[in-house]
């Protein structure tokens, strides 16, 4: 016959995990760097440095260009909206010059005389009168 303390005992073993051992990282030694891999790390930063500064370089020269193609484009523009905004005031003074010809003459068309007075319209106002103003 089994006995109960160790039929308890059994169970609890059972029922616990196991420890299991961690693998642990291997320990690193360290390791002196010698006098050329010193040179060679800085030698290869100065490198580093020096292509970056070409770049950097570069970059302002190629902002340059594109700063003064921008302002040569603005002048061109600016230059051309002069021109385009000149022509446009001459062609609305052309046009107002017209309009008034045209003012003029729809009134001394259907202008009418009454006792040899030219009148315009139905109020009895003078031909004379609106073609002054």
């Amino acid at each position: 016959m089994i006995d109960r303390r160790q039929l308890a005992f059994e169970q609890t073993q059972k029922s616990k995990p196991r420890k299991r051992n961690k693998p642990r990282a291997p320990k690193l030694r360290k390791v002196g760097t010698s006098a050329r891999q010193k040179q060679n790390k800085i030698k290869s930063v100065n490198e580093t440095i020096l292509g970056l500064e070409k770049s950097c370089r570069d970059l302002l020269e190629e902002n340059g260009k594109l700063k003064n193609e921008y302002e040569t484009f603005v002048n061109k523009a600016s230059k051309s909206y002069d021109n385009q905004f000149a022509e446009i005031a001459r062609l609305n003074s052309l046009l107002d010059a017209c309009m008034i010809k045209a003012y003029n003459a729809g009134l001394t068309a259907f202008a009418w005389w009454k006792d040899g007075v030219q009148y315009v319209g139905t109020c009895g106002t003078l031909l004379k009168d609106v073609l002054r103003e």
